[in-house]
């Protein structure tokens, strides 16, 4: 996809902590088999804003931070939570916005069983059809699980090479789907 090794490293890291503000939100709202209220939703949706909290605090992580944000916002601007158009999203956020796409189809939630990997290829497809989501990145995602086991979000945006956290993660760090809304 034309991605630079320092891109491909901060998308890579951005599929690991992409959910991390997922810990500001009640597991009671997570663990919900029904509907969620307005409220509910409104804090599922502020999530990747969480992620944007924890990220920014760390040094090192700007650009990790920057690729995470974005991974519910969708081209045509019906993503969330900001509404955010193609011309505001780069490369990688594309594709972590694919991968998060696919990985949560292929995962059970409280109000859906898993999908079968070709049930999620065909979501993301017509995802890309509908506008939401790039074609070219969402191929990328689908070409990435063909060519290996299905994984996490973080293996389907990474390199197929293995690397040691002392490698890879920056001195400084290394210290230490859309659901209804009821009214």
């Amino acid at each position: 996809m034309g991605l630079g090794t320092v891109d491909v490293q901060a998308l890579r890291r951005a599929g690991h902590l992409h959910d991390i503000g997922r810990l500001g939100v009640s597991n009671q709202v997570w663990s919900r088999a029904g509907d969620l209220s307005s409220s509910e939703w409104e804090r599922v949706r502020m999530h990747p804003c969480l992620t944007e909290r924890v990220l920014d605090r760390i040094p090192g992580l700007g650009t990790v931070c920057q690729v995470a944000r974005p991974h519910h916002e969708h081209l045509d601007g019906t993503g969330y939570p900001l509404g955010l158009v193609g011309s505001a999203l780069g490369r990688s956020q594309r594709i972590l916005a694919g991968a998060v796409a696919y990985q949560s189809g292929v995962e059970p939630r409280p109000y859906r069983d898993e999908m079968s990997p070709g049930q999620a290829r065909d979501r993301l497809r017509r995802r890309s059809r509908s506008g939401a989501l790039e074609p070219e990145c969402v191929e990328a995602v689908l070409a990435r699980q063909d060519t290996g086991p299905p994984d996490s979000v973080a293996t389907i945006c990474s390199p197929r090479v293995s690397v040691r956290c002392s490698d890879s993660w920056p001195a400084a760090t290394r210290t230490g789907g859309s659901r209804s809304v009821s009214s």
